[in-house]
């Protein structure tokens, strides 16, 4: 099931080595600063921001397909509504593009640069690594997501790793400017109060499922999950089709369980009709027959 990022104290115990192998894996960019190690585009200067205020005059091109500008993601995400235009015009205004490949590391857990993330195109995970290796991923953002919001909000260190699954374009806003933005007015710190409340307790579920239910159970929710925050269409009949872009690893990531346990959970689904493989990560979902198995316990 899709969650929320751990709370902190619950993350304790990662070996250090592990953040440090993660951090080798991200892009430099020059000059540091602070800044994360993604690929930022070079056209998105500070003279351009300062000429266009965050804004241009057509979508520009990222991650092989045309992405909006910043001011018109800020626009349309339901957080910044809190926000009075002239909060919001200066958001966008300081808004970089950073093109990341897949793969490659925005945040590491421990960092402690507080910018927050604004997802263009693409798709990022929110996971944590166990000493042993191991993997639970959180969340996925998506295009108009907002991720990294914590560590700006509270001022402590990333909790978890964020990753691109996909080459992805994001906008990074910085974590002052947001603190300031929502701690303004009582309207907008309950906009800030609700969008995290929502995440822990998405958490808390994703925690019962994995503690409580069993595997079967956990990944019919884990379809279900991804139908709606993928804001699939529901055809007239009962079966919809769900492209989901992961792989049985990276389901595996979210529900606690190994690849190969992944695959017979599948196998399962497929044999009580809920489910069909139609090519490699595109799925055709039985929606009565999934609610019936995630409804078993």
């Amino acid at each position: 099931m899709f969650g929320t990022i751990q709370p902190r104290a619950a993350l304790a115990g990662i070996a250090p080595r592990h953040a440090m192998l993660r951090r080798q894996r991200r892009l430099q960019i020059a000059g540091g600063g602070g800044r994360q190690a993604c690929h930022t585009d070079p056209a998105h200067t500070d003279k351009t921001r300062m000429q266009d205020g965050g804004r241009m005059s057509k979508a520009r091109k990222g991650a092989g397909r045309d992405i909006p500008t910043a001011h018109a993601l800020i626009e349309a995400v339901p957080l910044f509504g809190a926000l009075s235009p002239t909060e919001r015009e200066a958001l966008a205004g300081e808004a970089r593009l950073q093109e990341v490949a897949a793969g490659t590391t925005i945040f590491a857990r421990g960092d402690t640069e507080q910018d927050v993330y604004l997802v263009a195109s693409g798709r990022v995970r929110l996971s944590v690594f166990s000493a042993e290796g191991k993997v639970l991923t959180f969340v996925t953002a998506g295009a108009g997501d907002i991720f990294g919001e914590m560590a700006a909000f509270d001022g402590g260190a990333r909790s978890a790793d964020a990753t691109a699954m996909l080459d992805t374009v994001v906008y990074s806003l910085p974590g002052a400017l947001l603190l300031k933005a929502f701690t303004r007015t009582p309207k907008a710190a309950e906009a800030a109060i609700v969008l995290l409340s929502a995440k822990v307790r998405a958490t808390s579920a994703q925690v019962e499922d994995i503690a409580l239910h069993s595997l079967i159970i956990r990944v019919a929710r884990f379809f279900l999950s991804a139908l709606k925050l993928t804001k699939t269409p529901l055809a007239a009949g009962d079966t919809v089709q769900l492209d989901l872009q992961m792989s049985q690893t990276e389901i595996g990531w979210f529900v606690g369980a190994t690849r190969q346990n992944i695959n017979k959970a599948l196998s399962h689904l497929k044999k009580e009709g809920a489910l069909r493989e139609l090519q490699r990560n595109l799925y055709s979902c039985n929606v009565p027959a999934l609610k019936r198995i995630a409804l078993a316990d």
